[in-house]
């Protein structure tokens, strides 16, 4: 098949009304089982922003059905990075115990709210929440050993 027809195919499949079946990326998978556009770019991401259009600054595209390569835009919906963590802990997707969940604060005392976290993504794998005020106190530490 040519890439003509190929594009051709791709423009009449994103015009079909989309229904509860997952949409599997038919282009490149990463070893997490994500699509990927280009270099950089997951499909999911892609596809919010073809039918939604720009994510605001923050926000992740997040999956309902909890499969990877899916691009349906009925599967997709926008949350923090703190919806992400919790809904993948949720689901089982990490070993957090139900009291590291639960807590609202870090080791140092920073609050765990939508602005102070980060995920933890070790190996491709999600392993919990990181608190972004320690995570700068720790590279300015880091900085200034090195200069000294």
């Amino acid at each position: 098949m040519s890439s003509k027809a190929a594009t051709q195919r791709d423009r009449t499949e994103a015009h079909k009304p989309f229904d509860d079946k997952c949409i599997e990326w038919w282009g490149y998978v990463t070893a997490a089982g994500y699509g990927q556009v280009g270099r950089n770019t997951p499909a999911h991401r892609h596809v919010w922003e073809e039918c939604f259009g720009l994510i605001p600054q923050g926000l992740y595209v997040l999956h309902k059905c909890d499969n990877h390569p899916c691009v349906n835009p009925n599967h997709l919906y926008l949350g923090s990075s703190l919806d992400n963590v919790l809904d993948r802990a949720e689901r089982g997707f990490q070993g957090a115990p139900e009291m590291w969940r639960a807590r609202t604060h870090c080791s140092a005392g920073h609050e765990y709210t939508p602005e102070n976290i980060r995920p933890d993504i070790r190996y491709g794998k999600l392993e919990g929440r990181r608190c972004k005020a320690c995570s700068k106190i720790w590279k300015v530490r880091t900085k200034e050993r090195r200069n000294n």
